[in-house]
This record gives C-alpha cells, sequence and structure tokens, in this order.
C-alpha cells in the first residue's frame, strides 16, 4: 500500500513539473552548456532568461529569431580558455539568434537532440532546417561570436552547444518539496497504525 501511494505521488509531482502555472511571470530560464572543441578543460555555461508572453515558443521559428525585448537576460561564463576567459552578459552582444529549423521544439524539456523532421536540434549542423542558437559579439567587447550553427569562437578555440535545458520554476520545486513532506506524513501514519494494531 505504502508504494502504490509513493508511486501515485511520484507521478503527481513529475506531472507538475512541467504543467503550466496559471498568473506566471511569463518569464522561462534556461542553463545552456557548450563542450570546447580544442581546449579539453575550457567550459563555457550561460543562463537565460525568455519572456514568453512576447514570443511564440509552441510556433515553428522558420527564420532567425535575433534579440529583442524576448530575451531578458543572459549570462556566459566563458573559463580555461585562456584567451577571453571571463563573463559576459547581455550587453556584450549585438545578437543572439535562435532558429528552430522550421519545427515547433518542446521548450519544457531539453531543447538539444530534439527532432526536426529527420534532423536534431543542436546536433545536426551545415544543412538546411537544422536550426540555430548562436551569439554575437558586440564590437569590441571581446565577447564570443558564432562560427556556425550551434557553435562560438573566442580566441583559438570553438564550443559547440551540447544543452540547453529549462529550469523548473521554483513555484514548481516547491511544490514538489511539500508533495515529498505530504508523503512522508502519510507514510509515517500508516506505520503508526501498523505498529498499534499489531
Amino acid at each position: 500500500m505504502t508504494t502504490t501511494l509513493i508511486r501515485r505521488i511520484a507521478s503527481v509531482a513529475i506531472a507538475l513539473l512541467f504543467l503550466p502555472v496559471a498568473g506566471r511571470a511569463a518569464i522561462l530560464n534556461f542553463n545552456l552548456v557548450w563542450d570546447s572543441l580544442t581546449i579539453p578543460d575550457a567550459t563555457a555555461t550561460a543562463s537565460l532568461s525568455i519572456d514568453d508572453s512576447l514570443v511564440d515558443l509552441n510556433a515553428p521559428i522558420m527564420g532567425m529569431m535575433e534579440m529583442s525585448n524576448w530575451l531578458t537576460s543572459f549570462e556566459l561564463t566563458v573559463s580555461g580558455n585562456g584567451s577571453g576567459d571571463g563573463n559576459y552578459s547581455l550587453s556584450d552582444f549585438n545578437s543572439i539568434i535562435i532558429n528552430t529549423g522550421g519545427a515547433a521544439l518542446d521548450f519544457t524539456k531539453e531543447l538539444v537532440g530534439q527532432d526536426l523532421g529527420g534532423r536534431a536540434w543542436g546536433l545536426d549542423v551545415f544543412g538546411l532546417g537544422s536550426g540555430d542558437f548562436n551569439i554575437f559579439a558586440t564590437e569590441g567587447s571581446g565577447a564570443p561570436i558564432g562560427s556556425r550553427e550551434y557553435v562560438f569562437s573566442l580566441g583559438s578555440n570553438s564550443f559547440q552547444l551540447s544543452s540547453f535545458a529549462p529550469v523548473p520554476e521554483p513555484s514548481t520545486t516547491a511544490t514538489l518539496l511539500g508533495l515529498g513532506a505530504t508523503a512522508l506524513v502519510l507514510i509515517r501514519r500508516r506505520r503508526g497504525k501498523a505498529v498499534a494494531a499489531a
């Protein structure tokens, strides 16, 4: 009986994780990771926020959707690269683009690897319909610049996008913690009743 209860609570928790919250702020947050293609210890990570009330993320983005007011924040950190190590923000870039290759991506899940009708977003490059996510530095900022689909260059190194994952909303996390606490209380009560009956 206890196992069944835990399974039910776990299924509800997983369903709630990506359920849209009514009245939410319409800001979607993502964590991005790029793999170094040349220097083994170099890393590049970023956080990005999109105001989804200003762009329809459920529709295919046919061309390049350049940054405008829909992109509310972008923070990139590069380390271990030697040249260009540091932190970069939205003001260091004159263009940040996203292209879904004409497919509707599910922005509630990891984007890299999603099907574009025979191609995988973030993995298949150099082809029509392969989509893109890239960043282009403001002149003189020293920030990275896109060199091909899903790849940016900095100094003598290039970095390939390997993860573009949504960050669960804080209210969702709180809901999951509440469900976990409720499950523990119910389990203890059932065990207490079983011991008293014995």
